[in-house]
């Protein structure tokens, strides 16, 4: 007996549906969490390889110390012992690392700066809402950071150090490892140096009974037993005087006096541009000169 076939009408899954949905999110997560991993590269790779070699990186913080004193007391290793000893161990790992922060600044910002130009695939996937991909965003943010923390000479130098390296890595132009290499070992020490050079404290000058010059210089310690212990500027020597004889006690700012204190005592970017009359309230209050 003949009849009529009903008709099949494909319903699609509802389950089946939201699944591909929700592979589809995770996927386009996946590929922003990604983008943003290697956003972040330059920054992740020094907190990468800490964690993963702690014993390296604590005996490089270890020499890195060591050289700053030696450096402090201009090689003089009585006067090196001397800058441990009144301003402690903990208080030189800290200072040492904050004194140094103008410089991993900078080099963070030529990192990001070569990441984001130096491939094509930095244009492909902008975040949303702006007209930037996530390492310009880095880069970016890097900018900002350097305008705070980083001296004006260093910062420039900073961006024109990762620019050239980018212009190093195109593809018109023929591979200069070794161009690049000495480049990059020339800034390392270049840095490595200001950052020895920089002293975590701030400058003052002590006007002393009995002493017709101001002592310029940085307090390594203000002892309970009536001492001050002060690491004089320029010379680099330790001197210590009764807290009575110190009639006065201001912090000073001075001008820099050689080729490194260029660099070192220059203003930042964020100092000089809060000089402007809108910005004015913003300023830190000028420190009189040494």
């Amino acid at each position: 007996m003949g009849g009529i076939a009903p008709d099949v009408v494909a319903v699609a899954d509802p389950v089946d549906s939201l699944a591909d949905d929700l592979a589809v999110d995770a996927s386009q997560v996946g590929s922003k969490g990604k983008a943003w991993k290697d956003a972040a590269e330059p920054i992740t790779t020094l907190v990468t390889s800490y964690i993963k070699n702690p014993g390296v990186g604590t005996l490089l913080l270890g020499v890195f110390l060591i050289l700053k004193c030696s450096v402090m007391s201009k090689g003089d290793i009585p006067i090196a012992l001397g800058i441990l000893q009144n301003a402690g161990l903990p208080t030189i790992v800290v200072g040492g690392l904050l004194s140094g922060l103008p410089i991993l600044v900078a080099v963070m910002l030529a990192g990001t700066i070569f990441n984001a130009f130096a491939h094509k695939d930095s244009q492909k996937q902008s975040v949303e809402g702006l007209p930037l991909s996530p390492k310009q965003v880095v880069a970016l943010a890097a900018v900002v950071l350097s305008l705070i923390f980083t001296q004006w000479p260093i910062m420039v130098l900073a961006v024109v150090i990762g620019l050239v390296i980018t212009w190093i890595h195109r593809p018109q132009v023929p591979k200069r490892k070794n161009v690049a290499y000495a480049a990059a070992v020339v800034c390392a020490v270049y840095g490595l140096t200001v950052m020895l050079y920089s002293v975590w404290l701030p400058r003052e000058k002590l006007t002393i009974t009995g002493i017709k010059t101001p002592t310029v210089g940085y307090v390594l310690s203000d002892n309970p037993d009536g001492w001050i212990t002060i690491l004089v500027s320029q010379q680099h020597g330790i001197v210590s005087y009764r807290e009575s004889d110190v009639k006065q006690r201001q912090a000073c700012d001075q001008a820099p006096y050689n080729f490194w204190s260029q660099f070192t005592d220059a203003a930042t970017p964020w100092q000089e541009i809060t000089k402007w009359s809108l910005l004015r309230s913003m300023h830190a209050a000028p420190e009189p000169p040494c």
